[in-house]
């Protein structure tokens, strides 16, 4: 839920000027900044009663698009563009997670590039559980194998149970013997990776690399 703007302006009303849609993108929500930015700089008489309400705007100063950016999230119900930014994440993350879900691999895929740090991501009703959880549990093993390539980590478990509960001990404990060689497949794929050319993967080559 967003939180009530803090350190606003004295005259600004605690309800919200805006409602972010189901599904908010935060790319449109940078092109509302900027063009909340310019019409502030042009003097359109409503964006300038949008800011003020917002921000606290000093006028032998310049108006930054990052203050923009701060009466906008504001506007919404957020005390700063981080905390929109990151409700924002999070329903991005859901979709994600609907997409690994279904076994939708072109969309997952899509939504990676354009945030690829959200295959590390966990739902806040999800238990801790991350994508690779997921696609573990329903027995993809083509997802598992694109959600490594992206980076996922199957050795990060849950709380309080961490080794227990990790996406590779999963999929031995389940029996899931393709999930576990492709796990192992990217492993090793990384480790060699990240080491020098012509150098044989070894116990201690892992170590150094570790």
């Amino acid at each position: 839920m967003p939180t009530q703007p803090a350190h606003l302006h004295p005259s600004q009303s605690p309800v919200s000027l805006h409602k972010l849609p189901p599904r908010p993108d935060i790319e449109q929500l940078k092109r509302q900044a900027k063009e909340l930015h310019h019409a502030y700089e042009s003097g359109d008489g409503a964006a300038v009663a949008q800011v003020r309400q917002f921000f606290h705007v000093k006028t032998d100063e310049p108006f930054m698009l990052s203050q923009a950016q701060l009466a906008l999230a504001r506007s919404y119900g957020f005390d700063s563009w981080p905390r929109l930014k990151a409700h924002v994440d999070g329903v991005t993350f859901g979709r994600l997670r609907d997409a690994v879900k279904a076994g939708d691999i072109p969309g997952m895929r899509a939504m990676l590039e354009r945030r690829p740090e959200l295959v590390s991501f966990t739902g806040e009703d999800d238990g801790e559980r991350r994508l690779i959880h997921w696609a573990v549990m329903l027995n993809n093993v083509a997802m598992v194998r694109e959600l490594m390539r992206a980076g996922a980590d199957p050795r990060i478990g849950i709380w309080p149970h961490r080794e227990s509960t990790t996406a590779y001990t999963m999929a031995k404990e389940r029996g899931l013997a393709e999930i576990v060689a492709v796990i192992d497949e990217e492993e090793a794929a990384r480790r060699e990776a990240r080491s020098c050319p012509n150098v044989t993967m070894s116990p201690e080559q892992d170590k150094l690399n570790a």
